[in-house]
Parts: C-alpha cells; structure tokens; sequence
C-alpha cells in the first residue's frame, strides 16, 4: 500500500464542500484525526422539541491507497482516540486504484462494534504490558464492512453521517458515552479468588449460593479488575482473611411442586422457585443440592433424589394470605407420615417425579389445616372476595371461636341462646340474634332468625334452645370502620321491617353491643 495521504485528505474536503459540509483540516494530526465536520440539518425539520439540538461535529481520519485491499491497518492509540471521542468518528479511504483521476471512496463509522474490537484489543495489550506501546501496534479495519461512497452524487457523504448520528446528535454522544463505560464489564468489572477451608465454610457457601444468602469466612483473598474477560494483574491485591456477604439472587427456574399422597389422593399444589448452587458441578455428592422455595417452607434435595429435607420458613406471628397458610398446614400434613407420597415438579415445561416412601416425622397440623378451611368456608359464605392476611397464631388463638361459628352456619350444631324478657310466661319465639367473627382485621356478621321454645330460667330471665334459623343478612366489615352507630344504621331497616308469624324477639341492639365492645 502506498500512503498518497495528503492528495486524499485534499479530496476528500473538497467533496465535503460540493456536499455541504463544512471540513476543517487538522493542522497536525496528533490526536488520531485529519478532518474535522460539521453538518447542519435542516432548518424546516426543526420543532419545539428539537430546537436545542446542536450541529453534527465530528472526526474523519482520511486513508488513501493505490491497491485494490480495502483493509489498512491504522496504530492502536489513533484509534483509541478516535473510538473514546464521544463525537460521531469516521475513517474515510480514498482508493486511487485505478486512477488519481477515477477514485473510489469508501467510509466505516467507528460505531459500538467497531469501538468494542478496538478496546478489546487494546485492553489485551495493556493487560500485557504493552501500554507505552499502543502507537507501533496496529488493528486492520476493513472498509469492505463499511459503505462505498458514490463520488458522482454530492449528498452521500453528508447521507452516511446523518445515518449514523441518528435524529438527535445529543443522544449520540450520550448513548456513545454510556457504551464506554460498560462496553467489556457484561460480566463483572472485578475478580475476587479465595480459599474456604473446612467441611463448615464450604456448607455455608452452598447454602448462601442457594438463594439465601449469608457470611462466609474466607481465607487468602486476591482481587482484580476485569474487562474483555481478561484480569489485569497489576490491579491484584490480596488478603489473608475476610469474609463475604452473599444477597438473595434471583431463582434458576419458577414453577410449582404438587404433593400428592398416592394411597389417599390427598393432593396440595404450591408456586415453588427453583435454586442450584453456581459451584454445583464441583461440589461433593452430598453437597449436590437444589433448594425450592416454596414461601412458608423449603424443600431441599440432592440432585440425585436420594434424600431431601423440609424446613418451614414460616414465621407463627408473620401475617399471611389465609389461603397459603392453608397450603402450608397441608403440605405438612401430607409430610406428617408420608406412605407413598409423589411429589411432581413443573418448572418452564420440564417435568419430573420424586416418591417419598417414608417418615419425614413432621408435627401433626390438622388441627390447624381444618380451622383454616373452616375460615376459607366462612369468608365464602360472606362472600369477602378480599385478602385475608392472618398469622397462625392469630388463627388457632380463634380457634373455638371459628370452629363453633362454622358449625352453627352449617346445622351441625345447634346454639342455646339466654337472655332477659319481660314475658310472665314462656312461648316459641323468632329470636332475632347477631353473630360476629372479629378476625385479621376483619369482622363478619351475620343476623339470624332462630326459631324455638322459650325456658325460665329464673323470673325475668329466658333461654332458648334453637330447633333451626334463616339467615337474614350477612356482611363484612373493616375493623377500623366498624362502630356501633354505624352497624345499627345499617340493620335498622331489617329489624323493623321483619314479620314472623311468631312472636319477635329483638336481641340485636343487646347483643352487639356486647360484642363490639370485647
């Protein structure tokens, strides 16, 4: 190739000029450019939202040969400077082939592709020591991967600029500034090496890289930055201890686990996320693990299947939605002394089967998973669409109460109500009678008419044992907006317009009263 550089620059700007744009030659070229650009847009495409926009500036190195080889090789520190400039930069070649008088002209934007090739093969050098160097290294750019100019049409130097500047010259520069900073570091910008030593240090790293998280003591540290893939080991600095703090990552995998007992058909399905630790392929065979996440509970198994652990995460006191609390108590239950217990795992399509043939030696909940959907029951009977956000100690503290509520509402059990009358003799009556659940927040009342025979108990005092009921109004209430006078207002209407063949007796105002007031 020979270097006729000084007739193509002259070329080259005076094209600019037939063109439109302005060219400024460099008077030395120091800095990696030849040719500095300007080109103005037009001023009719001009709006509001565009007027601050500036002129296109921009660098040209000018190239020039006499081969056919559309590739040249420019020095690593010229196209540094041309890549880092966050002005639009551009190498032009004038190809004299066939002619001073018939040239080609062909121009490559140093764009986010280019620019990567450049850094990364400058990254290799330093990295090697060869920094002070950059200026007698060279990179070849092929100009068979940018565009041919046709010399014969004036506007396809000033076309190729605006096609690569885009609409908005500040967002170029912008957007070029950003790739700078993070072109290299897709992986990481540092390098940490260490050392765990003893059987306890490794289980905690496992656990902690399983998507829990944790401190892990580690032994002979060395840091590192990293670009390219490449560690600079002038940047390496050590220490003998230290400890590390691993966050929560994000899951492997989202699906869901279905316990099923097979002899019963017993069955509970759960949303479950799926962690393997990155070390996993290194790891002893009894360290192989993949932990799922089910919320209120993990399930951790070797990878194998040959054994697993559940461990509850549930907080007792935590508040949470009644029906996952519901799930919990059964998927515990069905742990409770699993015979034959299939448990199917669905994660993005991939589905596998593990059996549990023996005790895990789980407490017995089915107590708790019976209250649970009892409550579930009820907050259907009052059709609360609503959350119902409860801890487990808050539900078993209510468990009489819900158990026997429910049994009522169901007519498996029959009630015994006694209150004061002013009758002098007893007779069959339509007690009108309120009954409140006051539970997470929330509270649930029902009106029933009950239906039977009065007793005495003593003068002035009466007892009914129902033989049945209708139910006359059910709701629910936010327990901060529920107030006597407000619930009174509500009911008013009801009391006074109910009619029974049999006498009525109104045990609404008495009755609520007392129970708002617990």
């Amino acid at each position: 190739m020979g270097d006729i550089g000084a007739g193509g620059e002259h070329f080259f700007m005076g094209f600019c000029s037939v063109d439109g744009v302005t060219a400024n030659k460099s008077n030395a070229d120091k800095h990696g450019w030849d040719v500095f650009i300007e080109v103005e847009q037009q001023t009719s495409e001009l709006t509001q939202l565009t007027l601050h926009e500036p002129i296109i500036a921009g660098k040209v190195q000018v190239k020039s040969t006499r081969t056919t080889s559309l590739k040249v090789d420019v020095t690593l520190s010229n196209l540094r400077k041309m890549a880092t400039s966050p002005l639009p930069s551009f190498y032009v070649l004038m190809d004299f082939s066939q002619g001073f008088y018939s040239p080609r002209a062909f121009i490559r934007h140093v764009d986010e592709a280019l620019i990567r090739e450049i850094l990364e093969r400058v990254n290799a050098h330093i990295i090697a020591g060869k920094a002070e160097r950059l200026h007698k290294l060279t990179l070849r750019i092929d100009f068979g991967l940018g565009r041919e100019m046709k010399l014969s049409e004036p506007s396809t130097f000033k076309t190729a600029v605006l096609r690569a500047v885009g609409r908005s010259p500040a967002e170029y520069t912008d957007k070029k500034l950003m790739f700078l900073k993070t072109v290299g570091f897709e992986d990481g910008g540092h390098t940490l090496h260490f050392q765990l030593e003893g059987m306890e240090n490794l289980t905690a790293m496992v656990n902690a890289t399983l998507g829990m998280g944790g401190s892990v003591a580690l032994q002979n540290m060395q840091f590192s930055t990293r670009r390219f893939g490449h560690e600079d080991p002038s940047s390496r600095r050590e220490s003998s201890t230290g400890s590390m703090e691993i966050m929560p990552v994000t899951p492997a995998a989202k699906g869901t686990l279905t316990f099923r007992e097979l002899s019963t058909g017993a069955s509970a399905q759960v949303d479950a996320c799926a962690y393997f630790s990155p070390m996993h392929e290194c790891l002893p065979q009894h360290l192989k693990k993949i932990r799922f996440d089910c919320g209120t509970f993990d399930w951790v198994m070797n990878d194998d299947g040959t054994s697993a652990q559940f461990t509850a995460t549930l907080d007792p006191d935590l508040p949470v939605n009644i029906e996952e609390l519901a799930h919990f108590f059964q998927v515990v239950c069905l742990m409770h002394a699993p015979k034959n217990l299939s448990i199917d795992m669905d994660f993005q399509g991939q589905q596998s089967t593990v059996v549990v043939k023996n005790g895990i030696g789980l407490p017995d909940y089915s107590q708790a998973l019976e209250t649970a959907d009892m409550l579930l029951k009820m907050k259907s009977f009052f059709a609360d669409r609503g959350n119902l956000v409860i801890s487990a100690t808050e539900l078993m503290r209510n468990d009489r109460n819900i158990r026997g509520l429910s049994a009522l509402l169901n007519r498996e059990a029959g009630a015994n109500i006694t209150f004061r009358h002013e009758a002098d003799e007893p007779f069959e009556a339509a007690c009108l009678t309120p009954l409140t659940l006051l539970i997470a927040g929330k509270c649930y009342l029902v009106v029933l008419a009950m239906f039977g025979d009065m007793s005495r108990i003593e003068r002035g005092r009466y007892s009914v044992a129902t033989t049945g009921f209708d139910v006359l109004y059910k709701t629910v209430f936010r327990e901060e907006d529920l107030t006597g006078e407000k619930v009174f207002r509500q009911l008013e209407p009801l009391i006074t317009g109910y009619k029974h063949a049999l006498p009525i007796v109104n045990l609404v105002p008495a009755m609520l009263n007392r129970s708002l007031d617990r």
